[in-house]
């Protein structure tokens, strides 16, 4: 519920994906939000398309989401790439997908 006596109606932890994405859909519903990150953000990344080896899998519904939103448009100009395969481990040992 919008609340007129607060300064902010949603407080957001994380600045990641998940975060951003339900910032933008709360604000677009005219809450208030704001949005807390701890670290600061690295605008050289964007500026050289040097953008870190980190990998986000998506599946198609996501997609269409983000494409409805007109969010999708500006993610895949920074970086797409169809996966194919994916290795995956930890402590206990690893397996392929």
């Amino acid at each position: 519920m919008k609340n007129n006596s607060c300064l902010h109606d949603v407080v957001i932890v994380g600045a990641g994906m998940a975060g951003l994405l339900l910032a933008v859909l709360l604000s677009r519903q005219q809450y208030n939000v704001l949005l807390v990150e701890s670290r600061q953000p690295n605008e050289d990344l964007l500026k050289d398309n040097d953008l870190p080896m980190r990998v986000s899998a998506l599946n198609a519904n996501i997609v269409a989401y983000l494409e409805q939103l007109g969010i999708w448009p500006q993610m895949v100009s920074h970086a797409k790439a169809p996966l194919r395969q994916l290795l995956v481990w930890d402590d206990a040992g690893g397996g392929k997908i």
